[in-house]
This record gives structure tokens, C-alpha cells and sequence, in this order.
């Protein structure tokens, strides 16, 4: 049989701009089998997902797979090694395996790599990354050209012939062998088709709000896109969230504001292409500064137990939604890594086993960024008072998710509980130390001696940014910068050798 094409799903479970699809489908005399492979990969002991994020891919299977049926395609999923699966369906068929570049853990990469030599599997650039080419400088353009790409879409008037096989892995069945249960309250279902309508309402009502909220920690709850999650498991296309925002009657600033963001996405993951090993290897470990590994510390930090209310709130939103807004991932990695000084990895991995949108790329270069461990970022360090008072100035983020707090009218009493210890026994009967922990860390204290440990530091950092391959993996813009630097220093030279030789010469010399 040398007449069917596969499609192989991985982080692009969707129909619409899926390029692999798109190209599998040209042919019409072609036989269609779209395939997704459950790796056990996904249940083993040191897995990052939660069962929350497992739950929801199968929502998005579920989805994919009416998406094929309304085109009258059969989708295959299988559970097993994915190299090995995938080999047998395209030697038992003969066929051509149509699958879109992905960058993803090492796992992902080490997979890759065991096919792409294959002249039968035909891999696609569906993503604004560079790969295997130049240097990164002309990032910028290689990403704007990718989102003003076209869009690819299915002809709907044809008729696609698919594949029916007898044996089929049934989702339910996986769950309930690995005891995946939902835990969390993330507001959205997994699946293009939700992710699409939900696009359209939030350009239709959010997106104006969106600039003024996503700071707030309870206020992005409700305008920011939510669509994280969508976005990482390529449930939904970011280059068609691109040109729907664009397409917009919005101002120029509200749709740059949020297409800005699609952007990062795209260069946290250039980033992780040119450095896998940021999921476990600091950036620049000369700008460390964490102390011994203090159980006291990561226990309170992972139970949200710190004494800090805006913390702990953010730790227990974390915990109970599976989803939490940028400036409160920033603040806690920074907490965690530059105040209680431990391990940024441990704090990074904690976060991202509970996120249900968690993202390599993004979750641990932001980590090593907030951490303060890459060099070419200023030092940033978010003080929980300042927090609250710019970002919760009435408590309702801290009151929804801390109980005991629930009633505290004051919100400076939020602020600083140790300062107000007596009024919140005496007014709510909380009684810090037993209702609601001290503070395990003086903040201002260890703010001062970790900014000390990094300005010992700064000539060994800045000594670090001279080399051209770090940049790389540190900073696209830099890099360009070092790199006209240097094109300067070395005309420079130039010149210089030049006139040294010329002021040489005598008048004969030029006869």
C-alpha cells in the first residue's frame, strides 16, 4: 500500500495553519492517517505535567478528533514509544510521515533526531524559529515574516479518503490506568474549537482592558487571553491569534500590546532551540548566589506557608488553578531564588508540574531570568508590600485565595502582618504564628546581601557578556549589539593599520 500519507501529531494538535496537514492533503488520491502517540514518557516518576496538563492534551485529542471526522478523516491514537510506533505505521504502509519541527524538552529532541534522516519522514518549519542556519541576528525578520505568513488552510470542498483500523486507544481508559484526576479549577476546556471561540471573545471584549490588567494578579483572571495552554500544546495557531488581533478595529497600541507578547513566545523558544539545556543548566552560572539547600525554606515556599500574604496567595492560586499571571510567576521565582536564595531549577520545576499552560521554553528561561541568572538583565527583585499596594491595593487576589484573611477589612494589615499582629488578634482573632505563619526571611535583609553578592560580582559578569557564543544563548539583541561592536572595532583597526602604514611610506613609494 503506497498510497497513504501520515500525519504525525505532536505539539500541533489542530487543523487550522497546520502545515504538515496542509501539505499531507494536497493529493487527493492520497489516503489520510492522522496520528498522536501517548508516550509513557508522559507517565514516568520525574514527569513535569500534572495530571491537570495530561487531562487537558486529552481534551484537545478529544477535539482534534471530531475536527478530523468533520472532514471525514479517521484519527489514530496509540500508546507506546512514539520512534518506535511511528516507524512500524510508515513501514507497514509505506508511507510518507508529514510532521511539523517542534522545539521542546530534550526528550522532544532526542526523538527528533532518531527520524529526521529518514528520506520518508518530511518534516515542515510551522514556527518563527531559525534552525540549523546563520546566526540569530536576523531573528526579528524571520519572525515578522512567519506571522504575516499566509494561513493554511483545509480545502473544505474536497473530499479526504481516511483510514479505519480496528484497535484504538480509548483516552478514558489511559486515565483511569494511570489515576489521572482533575485537581484543579482552570476555566477552559482543551480543544481547538474552544480556543478559536474564545479568541474571538476575547478580542471582542477583553482585549482593550487587557494592558491595564495583566500586572493584576485577580483582574488578569478575567482579560487577559487565557490561552496559554492552548498556545503550548499548539492547540491553537499563534501566527492565526497574530493576524485575528490584527485584523481587529482595535488601536495600533491595544493589538501591538498584545501581539508583542506572541512575539517573546516565539523568541523564548528561538532560545531554547539554540540551548536545550536551560531546562537544566544555568545560563551564566557566575551570577549565582543561592546558599545551602534550607528545607525550612523550600517546605514553607512549596506548602505556601512563607508569611508573606501576597506569596503565599500567589503560591496557593498557583496550586489550586493551575494558571497564574506573569508579573506573580516573576515575583515568586524571584523570591524563591534571590530572598530565600535556594535552587532556581527545584522552584522551576515545582511551578511548572503545576502549571496547566506550562512551557519549557518560557517557565525556565524566565526562572534563570528572575533568578538573575543570565547577566544581561538589570536585577529584579519584587517587594511583596510594593506588590500588593500596586497590584492588590484592596486585597481581593490575597482574600480569595489565603481563607483566613477572608475578612480583614485593612489592607495594610496585608501588607505587613507582623507589624499588625496585635490588631489582627485582637479585631479578627488571627494569631500569627499559629492561624497564618511569621515571615520565615527578614525581605529587606536578605534584598540587601543578595544585591552586595551580585554587585562582587558585576566585573566577572560583565567579563562573561565579551563572549559572543554566551550572548547567544543569553540575549538576540545584545548579540546584535556585541556583533556591530565589533564589525566597528575591527574597522576600526583597520583603518588604524592603514594609516600606520601610509605615515611609513615615503613620497617614492606612491611614484
Amino acid at each position: 500500500m503506497d498510497d497513504v500519507h501520515i500525519v504525525w501529531h505532536r505539539r500541533d494538535l489542530r487543523v487550522h495553519d497546520n502545515k504538515a496537514l496542509f501539505e499531507a492533503t494536497k493529493d487527493h488520491t492520497k489516503s489520510i492517517l492522522p496520528v498522536f502517540i501517548i508516550d509513557p514518557f508522559f507517565f514516568s516518576e520525574d514527569r513535569l505535567d500534572s495530571d491537570d496538563r495530561i487531562l487537558f492534551m486529552f481534551e484537545c485529542l478529544e477535539d482534534l478528533k471530531q475536527s478530523y471526522r468533520n472532514l471525514g478523516i479517521h484519527m489514530h491514537i496509540y500508546f507506546g514509544d512514539s520512534v518506535e510506533i511511528i516507524s512500524k505505521l510508515q513501514k507497514k504502509y509505506r508511507a510518507k510521515v508529514h510532521y511539523n519541527f517542534d522545539s521542546s524538552m530534550l526528550y522532544g529532541y532526542s526523538r527528533d533526531n532518531k527520524v529526521k534522516l529518514n528520506k520518508n519522514f518530511i518534516g515542515y518549519q510551522n514556527d518563527a524559529l531559525v534552525r540549523d542556519g546563520p546566526s540569530r541576528i536576523a531573528w526579528a525578520k524571520q519572525a515578522q515574516d512567519y506571522f504575516d505568513d499566509n494561513i493554511y488552510t483545509l480545502n473544505k470542498t474536497k473530499t479526504y479518503k481516511g483510514i479505519v483500523q480496528e484497535k484504538q486507544i480509548r483516552l478514558g481508559k489511559v486515565a483511569q490506568k494511570y489515576n489521572l484526576k482533575k485537581k484543579q479549577t482552570y476555566p477552559l476546556r482543551g480543544g481547538e474549537s474552544i480556543a478559536l471561540t474564545h479568541l474571538d471573545e476575547f478580542i471582542s471584549k477583553h482585549i482593550s482592558l487587557y494592558s491595564r490588567s495583566i500586572s493584576k494578579p485577580e483582574l488578569s483572571k478575567l482579560n487577559c487571553s487565557r490561552l496559554s495552554a492552548h498556545y503550548s500544546l499548539g492547540a491553537l495557531s499563534p501566527k492565526y491569534a497574530y493576524q485575528r488581533v490584527m485584523a481587529s478595529k482595535h488601536s495600533k497600541r491595544t493589538k501591538d500590546f498584545y501581539v508583542t507578547r506572541l512575539f517573546w513566545r516565539e523568541h523564548f523558544t528561538q532560545k531554547l532551540e539554540d540551548y536545550p539545556h536551560a531546562q537544566q543548566k544555568a545560563i551564566n552560572p557566575i551570577c549565582n548566589v543561592e546558599r545551602e539547600k534550607n528545607q525550612k525554606y523550600t517546605d514553607a515556599f512549596f506548602k505556601a506557608q512563607t508569611g508573606f500574604p501576597i506569596i503565599d496567595a500567589a503560591l496557593r492560586c498557583l496550586i489550586d488553578t493551575g494558571w497564574l499571571n506573569f508579573r506573580s510567576r516573576a515575583m515568586l521565582a524571584s523570591f524563591y531564588s534571590l530572598i530565600l536564595r535556594q535552587h532556581w531549577k527545584d522552584g522551576a520545576d515545582f511551578m511548572h508540574r503545576h502549571l496547566v499552560d506550562g512551557d519549557i521554553a518560557i517557565n525556565y528561561q524566565q526562572w534563570q531570568m528572575q533568578s538573575a541568572l543570565v547577566g544581561v538583565h538589570p536585577l529584579r527583585i519584587y517587594n511583596p508590600r510594593k506588590m500588593i499596594e500596586e497590584h492588590d491595593s484592596q486585597g481581593i487576589f490575597i482574600k480569595k485565595h489565603l481563607e483566613v484573611f477572608r475578612n480583614v477589612k485593612e489592607v495594610e494589615y496585608l501588607c505587613e502582618p507582623q507589624k499588625y499582629a496585635y490588631q489582627l488578634k485582637s479585631q479578627y482573632g488571627i494569631i500569627l504564628g499559629e492561624d497564618y505563619p511569621k515571615p520565615i526571611v527578614n525581605f529587606e535583609k536578605e534584598a540587601k546581601e543578595t544585591r552586595a553578592l551580585v554587585k562582587e560580582k558585576l566585573d566577572e559578569i560583565r567579563a562573561s557578556l565579551n563572549d559572543p557564543n554566551f550572548l547567544k544563548k543569553a540575549s538576540f539583541s545584545k548579540l546584535r549589539k556585541f556583533r556591530k561592536n565589533e564589525r566597528k572595532e575591527k574597522a576600526k583597526r583597520k583603518l588604524e593599520e592603514k594609516n600606520k602604514d601610509t605615515s611609513q611610506k615615503s613620497l617614492g613609494d606612491f611614484l
